[in-house]
């Protein structure tokens, strides 16, 4: 019994031995599969403009994470590699051996005769959707869904696409462009082509706002296709990119080019390492207990990576969302936002800076030059100039001009922004339109101006005036006492006429620097454009037509009769020189209720209730030289001897010593209309004047020539006290 049982424990042990052997050698066979090197000579490693995986610029090496990946792996290995480009497919071609290995090839195509290694990199698949298009980006039932034409697409996509109809396109770019255009409902894109698509939106996606969820039906995981003959050096390969994980290398490279947080990172690599680690345990089957442990621990880290994915998907909305934010910010800004390059491009503008310069639209902003909208095309290389040396200024008043040939004001803020080397310098610039600021500041010089032109002429012309009475009283006196057929008769007569033409002249300079001595009624001013619709007519000829449009309910205004009649004779005049061929002098009433809005432009305005009296003709206009100056004493645009330049003063300073104010408006070609604007008053009947007529000022001869006046005058008139 003992010796049998001797025998019995040495064949167990035989047994046990034997097991352990085969173990050992697999997994030593499985090592030295998984470390043998490539074979010799250079691969041929496919690429294609597909970002994050791959980037491609013209006359330059490929990049991207696939490519950096790649080259990492192969150098370490001391493998010779050439980056081919290819146009089709890239089943197409490994099979057509244009190429040895394609870096991203999904597991889940099963293309026969394309052998692919373990995955060494996964995505998710979102869903793409325009915002508030899709109530629920689950249910698809009936909606057009876009998808790349892929393999795998019929059995990973059934579930999801029940019901719905597919959009099949050619690439993943082209499924967000049918969503963006609305071709499509939604699209289902890999993530991290999905990152590289929202770093550079394709073409007709820019400013669309988008909504996305992580799938749940699809994971899409990715390992390196070769030919039958390039397998085994995408296996060795495969085998130095777990490597670059355990040592740090892999998790450096996606930091670097990935959208996506180190969480993620560490996710992605975690799957990996836990599968590998799986293979691992496939070659040690023999012992049971340690497959046990490396299940329960690969659970472990499948749930921990599940929370990682989660935490990922949650960054990529989070930064989608900051994108949108940042959209509304620049689109929804009052002040104007504009990028443009040196040369004069615009590359993008909101909404706010097209509307300052009289666009519709900032599409159509961007189809024009930079420089066509300077009012003087040296300002902008002035500009150019200041920033070579500074490199920003702030508050610069630029002078523009609209899309209509207008111009205006912006004050503006502009910042030169370096992109390195290669790459075009852009010209960042935040705009406030001041065109109404300065418009207000210069009729506010003009103003001013006018003003201390009044004081300077309603001094000259007091003084001036009160030794006209003196002049023109004697002369009066002496005329009255002369016999009518006295030599002397004559010559006085002349020094009448020509003390009243300059006591006119006195007047209007009086009345332009508002100093003239008003007699101020409640009248209609219908009734002054009755009166003086005959004389009217006989003035402006008959190649001017007359229309007269008063509204029979304008309220009472107070000011001195005989003056307005003045101003409307004045404007009259005014308005039929400007009509030397002809054309039509409209004269109008009407009840107005100014508000501080629409008198925004005339700091001396009045608002509230008012009456207009408009005096418009449809001459040739003015330009605005003249516009700036046309209420100035003695400017006059007409020749020598045909005008004095005093009759729009005078109008001035009538309307103003009256309370009111006057708006000119006009264009070159397009006529011009004064508008007159007087407080309404409520009706009271005027005073007859009555009582005595002091002088107290003056020089003595005025006192003397009162004292004179006495004698001629009638014994109903007022009675003059010296």
């Amino acid at each position: 019994m003992t010796a049998r049982h001797h025998r019995r424990s040495l064949a167990h042990l035989a047994t046990w031995a034997v097991i352990a052997a085969t173990a050992l050698v697999a997994i030593a066979g499985g090592v030295w599969l998984s470390l043998r090197p490539p074979p010799g000579g250079t691969l041929r490693i496919g690429y294609r403009v597909q970002p994050p995986f791959y980037f491609a610029s013209e006359g330059k090496r490929p990049d991207g994470i696939a490519v950096d990946v790649l080259s990492t792996a192969a150098r370490r290995l001391g493998v010779d590699v050439r980056w081919t480009r290819i146009e089709g497919t890239s089943w197409e071609a490994l099979r057509s051996r244009t190429i040895d290995l394609w870096p991203t090839s999904p597991i889940a195509a099963n293309i026969p005769g394309i052998p692919v290694t373990e995955p060494w990199l996964e995505s998710t698949f979102f869903v793409i959707s325009r915002a508030g298009a899709l109530e629920d980006q689950r249910d698809l039932s009936g909606k057009r869904v876009a998808l790349a034409e892929v393999a795998y697409a019929e059995e990973m996509f059934a579930a999801a696409l029940r019901g719905a109809v597919r959009i099949t396109k050619k690439l993943s770019e082209q499924s967000l462009q049918a969503v963006c255009s609305g071709e499509a409902d939604a699209a289902f894109i890999e993530g991290r082509q999905l990152q590289g698509m929202l770093l550079d939106r394709p073409a007709g996606c820019e400013g669309v706002a988008l909504t996305f969820r992580q799938s749940p039906v699809a994971i899409l995981f990715y390992g390196i296709g070769s030919t039958p003959d390039g397998a085994r050096a995408a296996d060795a390969l495969r085998a130095e990119i777990s490597r670059m994980g355990d040592d740090g290398t892999l998790a450096a490279i996606h930091s670097r080019w990935s959208l996506a947080t180190a969480n993620e990172t560490r996710l992605v690599y975690a799957l990996q390492q836990a599968r590998q680690r799986t293979r691992w345990s496939l070659y040690g089957i023999g012992t049971m207990t340690v497959a046990f442990l490396i299940s329960l621990w690969q659970i472990r880290r499948n749930r921990a990576a599940r929370r990682l994915a989660e935490q990922a998907t949650k960054t990529m909305e989070d930064y989608a969302r900051q994108q949108e934010r940042y959209r509304l910010l620049f689109e929804r800004n009052m002040a104007g936002v504009v990028r443009s390059t040196v040369d004069g491009k615009i590359l993008d503008c909101n909404q706010a800076f097209a509307r300052m310069l009289g666009y519709e639209s900032r599409e159509e902003l961007l189809a024009v030059p930079a420089w066509q909208l300077y009012a003087e095309p040296s300002d902008r290389k002035a500009i150019l100039d200041r920033l070579q040396e500074e490199g920003a200024i702030s508050n610069y008043e630029n002078h523009v001009r609209r899309r209509d040939g207008t111009s205006g004001w912006l004050l503006e803020s502009v910042t030169m922004i370096e992109q390195g080397p290669g790459q075009p310098v852009i010209l960042e610039s935040t705009t406030i339109d001041i065109t109404a600021q300065r418009r207000l500041e210069e009729q506010y010089r003009q103003a001013q101006k006018l003003e201390s032109i009044g004081r300077l002429a309603g001094g000259v012309a007091h003084d001036f005036n009160n030794l006209l009475t003196a002049i023109n009283g004697y002369a009066e006196l002496v005329l009255t006492d002369l016999p009518d057929d006295s030599e002397f008769r004559g010559p006085l007569e002349e020094i009448c006429k020509a003390g009243q033409r300059a006591a006119s002249l006195t007047q209007q300079l009086l009345a332009f620097s508002r100093k003239q001595l008003l007699q101020p009624v409640v009248l209609n001013l219908n009734a002054i454009v009755a009166d003086a619709e005959k004389l009217l007519k006989r003035l402006i000829g008959e190649d001017i037509e007359f229309l007269a449009q008063l509204d029979p309910a304008i309220g009472s205004v107070r000011a001195d009769q005989g003056q307005m009649h003045q101003v409307v004779m004045n404007l009259a005049v005014n308005a039929r020189d400007a009509m030397p061929e002809g054309g039509r002098l409209t004269l109008e009433t009407a009840n107005v209720d100014l508000v501080a809005t629409e008198a925004r432009d005339d700091p001396d305005a009045i608002t509230g209730p008012c009456v207009r009296l408009s005096v418009g003709d449809t001459g040739h206009g003015m330009d605005p030289e003249t516009r700036r100056r046309v209420f100035e004493p003695f400017f006059t645009t007409k020749e020598i001897g045909r005008g004095t330049g005093l009759g729009l003063s005078t109008v001035y300073g009538i309307v103003k010593q009256s309370g009111g104010h006057i708006v000119l408006r006009t264009a070159p070609g397009q006529g011009t209309t004064f508008d007159i604007y007087l407080p309404r008053v409520e009706d009271t009947p005027p005073v007859p004047p009555t009582g005595l007529v002091l002088v107290v000022e003056g020089p003595e001869e005025n006192k003397r020539r009162a004292s004179a006046g006495r004698r001629s005058s009638s014994a109903s008139g007022p009675t003059i006290l010296a």
